[in-house]
Parts: structure tokens; sequence; C-alpha cells
């Protein structure tokens, strides 16, 4: 008697047979033959018939492996160098954003504002870390990889840098004379108010955010190889 699971199941089984050994793919695949066979059930055909009629249309392994050869030679290449440009676009935008906060709120002296162009800044810093959260999920080469912790490690550094206390200004004495007043100016520029520390401290945060997503993926990553490897020494121990 025929079985669909067992048919659905040996299907799969053949491509990996046929060289596309990455779930995603043959995930994708059986979820449109699933629905080719549904159809073809609503049509009146029994399960064998849908099966076969769906299968046929999918492709045979043959096809569909060198279908996704092409596609992952493309990928291997493309891939790697988007999301490249990708870290480097997003680091340097979240860059500009903080940098952008600063000149805005702690240019010379340490005044808040609100307006347009602070609301520009966040939305700036906000498209910047959304960015970085999707590149880090996405960033599975090598390459991209190393590429990815240089730039969150340039972030980071950043962010070092902004977290200490600015030096404050001392109090000069005024006497009107002209040399006075030229070096009261001068240390005005040298030396600024200090900021409070949530304001350095969520700056720095913010640059070092993507160090943190970053580590954060690359752990799940490495759980869910272990995951997928601790069930195949299992089987093979039970053998």
């Amino acid at each position: 008697m025929f079985n669909l699971e067992q048919a659905i199941g040996g299907w799969r089984e053949q491509m990996r047979e046929r060289g596309i050994g990455s779930p995603e793919p043959i995930e994708e695949l059986e979820g449109h033959l699933r629905e080719e066979i549904e159809q073809q059930l609503k049509l009146g055909l029994n399960e064998a018939g849908a099966f076969a009629v769906g299968a046929q249309k999918i492709g045979s392994g043959q096809m569909l492996q060198n279908e996704f050869s092409k596609v992952n030679d493309y990928q291997k290449i493309l891939r790697p160098i988007l999301l490249i440009i990708g870290w480097f676009v997003g680091g340097f935008m979240l860059f500009c954003g903080v940098m952008r906060g600063e000149m805005e709120w702690n240019f010379f002296s340490f005044h808040p504002k609100w307006g347009r162009d602070t609301i520009l800044t966040f939305a700036l810093i906000i498209g910047a870390e959304t960015g970085i959260w999707f590149l880090a999920k996405a960033s599975r080469d090598r390459t991209s990889r190393i590429i990815s912790l240089l730039v969150c490690l340039c972030l980071v550094g950043q962010g070092y840098s902004v977290l200490p206390a600015e030096a404050q200004p001392h109090i000069i004495p005024a006497s009107g004379s002209d040399g006075a007043i030229a070096r009261l100016v001068l240390h005005a520029l040298l030396y600024r108010d200090a900021s409070p520390i949530w304001f350095r401290g969520g700056a720095a945060m913010l640059l070092s955010l993507p160090a943190i997503l970053w580590i954060w993926h690359e752990w799940q990553r490495v759980k869910q190889k272990r995951e997928t490897v601790e069930p195949g020494n299992q089987a093979l121990s039970s053998n």
C-alpha cells in the first residue's frame, strides 16, 4: 500500500544523494512538493498519482542539483562581497550617528536638545543597529565573519574612547586684559564641561552593541552546530 510520508522521505533521501545536502533548499522544495500534492489531490488523483505528478513538476534530483550548483557558485562569490560591504556601511552609519549626537548634544558643553536633527540622528542609529542585526545573522562564511569582527572591534574601540569623562575647565580669573581673555577663550575651546555618565555610557553602549550581537549570533551558531552533531553521534553509538 502506498504511503505518502514514506514516499516524501525517500524523495528527500534522493535529493541528498544527488548533492543537495543543505537542509534549507530541501525543506523549501518539500514545501512546494506538498503544495503540489495537495492541489493534485483536490483534482481527484490518489496519493500515489499526486506524488508522481508533484515530483515530476518539482524536477529530478540531477536537474535540481545542477540548478543549485549554479546558484551556490554565484552565492559563494557575490554573497560575501555584499555582506562585507554591508558591514562597512552599517558600521560607518552607526559611527556617524553617534558622532552626530555627540556634536548636537555635547559640543563644547553638554546641552540636550530635541528637534528634527535629533530625530534624524536616532533614526540613523536605529537603522544602523537593525541592519547590523540582520548582517550578524546572515554572516556565515569565514571571510564576512572576519570582516564583521574587525568592524565590531573598531566600533568597540570608538565606544571606549567616548566613555571617559571630559576634562572640566579650570577657572581662570579674567583681569580684563587681552591676554587673560585669550587664555579663557582658548581654554574653553580645549576643555568642555563633563557630560553625564548616562550620555557617555549610552554612546559607548550603542557602539558596542554590534559586538554583542556578533557574539550572540556566533554563540547561537555554535550551539546549533553542536545540537546537530550530538544526535548524529548518539545514532552512531547506538548502532
